[in-house]
């Protein structure tokens, strides 16, 4: 795919978080900025009677209601119809309001799988709502806002002006995503800041109760894209169910000065796609590996066999490849 075709994909961004967290509040926030106007809103709300779209403070042209039921399951078809039917050049952006108990993933894996909407429609990033108040309690007894805070892309904050320990909020999101972005005052968050930042990894706590975990893989070596492709599907067949998510930039030997976006949800290994720079940053390969109960060694042996940095007594790519266990069919 050529950059001027990737320019020209609609980006969906997912604004997740769970029941209460104030995901309509946030979203009329960013409906009032300059920055996300022209945004088309596609709201799912699970219960008998859908009250969601009345809250959103836009234009009523501009937001396109689900019908009943949850996005990541049994309606996900309608989405897909939703996007198909609409004209893309009368808008910018999609932000797609979900459930509650929505998981993310799936919307993801419906934008990669249709052969439609995958050249129309980019899956952006994952916007989950953080209720201050709240977030401990729930992320406690809910395994959905676990895996909603474990996934996200950018998490956003709510309910800090009546929260007593807004500090201890940060350290709760912390645990359970250690490299996800957190923004407190949305007049700084833009499109063009989600999508063209480099991770920064944070110094956070490592809890080890968490099932979730994020693994950060790193080099400056520039690989070849058969290689990262490699590399993908092979931790794919290597983690199977307990990946969820990787995300990235890769540094690619033919094109050093453009970043190489790296998408995979679930089992899903998405078309590559390339920027036109790294927006000032350093070229260098950043892969944020998003799992559950999931080993993180595994996780970095394989990464270092791809990318030649070997340690006494590990395999190298040869070896790891040519394991009976690999997924048969990928030649490198």
């Amino acid at each position: 795919m050529s950059s001027n075709e990737i320019q020209r994909l609609k980006p969906v961004y997912i604004l997740s978080g769970f029941l209460g967290s104030g995901k309509t509040t946030v979203l009329n926030k960013l409906l009032k900025m300059e920055a996300f106007s022209n945004t088309l809103v596609i709201v799912n709300e699970f219960g008998e009677v859908a009250l969601d779209h009345l809250l959103i403070e836009t234009s009523s042209d501009t937001i396109l209601e689900l019908s009943n039921g949850c996005l990541c399951c049994s309606i996900r078809g309608e989405m897909v119809d939703t996007l198909l039917a609409l004209n893309p050049q009368r808008f910018d952006r999609v932000i797609i309001e979900t459930t509650g108990i929505a998981d993310p993933l799936p919307v993801f894996q419906s934008l990669a799988f249709h052969p439609v909407l995958a050249g129309t429609y980019a899956p952006a990033e994952i916007l989950v709502v953080y209720d201050c108040l709240r977030g401990e309690n729930l992320i406690n007894q809910n395994d959905d806002a676990r895996k909603q805070l474990s996934m996200a892309d950018v998490i956003i904050p709510s309910k800090m002006d009546i929260c007593n320990k807004p500090n201890a909020s940060s350290s709760q999101i912390r645990k359970f995503n250690e490299l996800a972005l957190i923004v407190e005052d949305l007049s700084g968050l833009t499109p063009e800041v989600i999508s063209q930042r480099v991770i920064k990894p944070q110094k956070a706590p490592h809890s080890h109760s968490s099932q979730y975990a994020s693994h950060l893989l790193e080099t400056e070596k520039a690989m070849d894209v058969q290689t990262i492709a490699g590399l993908l599907h092979h931790l794919v067949s290597q983690i199977g169910s307990s990946l969820l998510r990787i995300k990235g930039f890769a540094k690619i030997d033919a094109f050093p000065e453009k970043p190489l976006v790296i998408q995979v949800s679930g089992q899903v290994v998405h078309d590559f796609e390339q920027r036109s720079d790294w927006n000032g940053q350093s070229p260098h390969t950043q892969l944020v590996v998003i799992t559950k109960n999931c080993d993180p060694k595994l996780i970095q042996t394989v990464f270092d066999a791809f990318i030649g940095n070997l340690a006494i007594d590990t395999p190298d790519k040869a070896a790891i490849t040519n394991n009976p266990l690999a997924m048969p069919g990928f030649e490198l």
